[in-house]
């Protein structure tokens, strides 16, 4: 049983910050420690630094629009993995209002690969839709599982995204990272609900 000092720390680490440090705590949950958010921060930039790096490297013909995307995404995936395994996010996405749709509708909103397949020939409709579908699946069932089981049912669910992701169709070389790190952020990080 947590002490009345304990619990008032975790009540005040649970409301968001104003100005700036309010939109941080929305992200990434209130009480995200500073290393924690340096950690969320440089493995975004470092990620994103390296993708748009290769692809300038490589030469690969992107326009600055599929530049910018790509670092949007890169940005936003890498850093979102560890940014959604924190005990502050968790506390954070998983308090009392937010439920189960909340949870689906939010990994529902990362189309990533089907923007990807708009944006990119070199990238299939047919793998952009299976990354996809294979995302919500996971996640619905990561949500209708009891708490005490979410996380090594999420830890299958992501098991066989990269067994998909490694055999059937795929996004191609550059974009061979994307589907892993999307189960990685919203699967095995976003849905599941830590015990208390």
């Amino acid at each position: 049983m947590p002490s009345t000092s304990d619990r008032l720390k975790l009540e005040a680490n649970t409301t968001p910050r104003s100005g700036i440090y309010g939109a941080w705590d929305r992200l990434v949950g209130p009480g995200t420690t500073a290393v924690e958010s340096a950690l969320i921060l440089g493995v975004s930039l470092v990620f994103t630094a390296g993708i748009v790096g290769y692809a300038m490297f490589a030469n690969l013909g992107w326009d600055l629009l599929q530049l910018l995307l790509v670092a949007a995404f890169a940005f936003d995936l890498a850093g979102g993995i560890p940014g959604n395994t924190t005990l502050a996010s968790t506390r954070w996405w998983h308090r009392p209002s937010q439920s189960r749709r909340d949870h689906f509708f939010f990994a529902a909103l990362h189309v990533h690969p089907l923007v990807l397949a708009a944006v990119f020939t070199t990238v299939s409709w047919v793998a952009a839709g299976l990354v996809y579908g294979y995302l919500l699946v996971a996640t619905a069932v990561v949500l209708s599982v009891p708490e005490h089981l979410q996380r090594p049912v999420a830890a299958t669910m992501v098991t066989g995204g990269i067994v998909l992701t490694l055999y059937g169709p795929s996004l191609g070389a550059v974009f061979a990272w994307v589907a892993p790190f999307l189960y990685l952020k919203l699967v095995l990080g976003h849905s599941v609900k830590l015990p208390d």
